[in-house]
């Protein structure tokens, strides 16, 4: 009798041990699969940079940081969440650079700015992907200031004499703008 009330102990101690180890097995492939495969070691979340203090949300300053903080640091992907930034500079977007935006990311020129101010500028010119972003010029807010007016590109190549290549623009909207989007 003892022997059997030993064996039942047992038998209950080794199904509630088998239950823990699953549930701790489970948690870990959940936490390994959410660091190896839900984010790419080579992006970084914009999100993380915004500086919420900036003049009327302008975010020209966040993007270029966080462009500096990817060159210094071997990233290659500046991952851009939903949402709309306001752009009163240029944003340089230099080679083996992409910026990815999510679903519904706009990137909108300030009001009030120069009607010939440039939103991005590919400033290597080499092997950038730019995906899944619209690109408002904001026509209707900008002052024309050379007559007759001349407007330069919302998407505009470096001034450098090195030629573009391999430079991919895939599911992006341009609108809003006086004439060229990308030039």
């Amino acid at each position: 009798m003892f022997h059997i009330l030993r064996e039942k102990r047992f038998l209950r101690w080794l199904c509630v041990t088998n239950k823990i180890l699953r549930l701790f097995f489970l948690i870990l492939i959940i936490f390994l699969i959410t660091i190896f495969y839900v984010r790419n070691k080579n992006d970084l979340l914009l999100s993380h940079y915004i500086d919420k203090y900036c003049e009327q949300y302008d975010e020209s300053f966040s993007f270029n940081n966080v462009i500096a903080y990817a060159i210094n640091n071997g990233k290659r992907n500046i991952i851009i969440p939903s949402g709309k930034y306001i752009i009163s500079d240029t944003i340089d977007l230099p080679s083996n650079i992409n910026l990815i935006g999510r679903k519904n990311s706009t990137l909108k020129l300030k009001d009030n700015l120069n009607a010939n101010t440039i939103l991005l500028r590919l400033k290597g010119g080499e092997n950038n992907i730019i995906s899944g972003l619209t690109f408002d010029g904001n026509v209707e807010n900008l002052i024309k200031t050379d007559i007759p007016f001349r407007s330069e590109a919302l998407i505009n190549q470096s001034n450098t004499s090195k030629k573009t290549s391999n430079v991919r623009i895939e599911n992006c909207i341009i609108k809003n703008t006086y004439s060229r989007g990308i030039r």
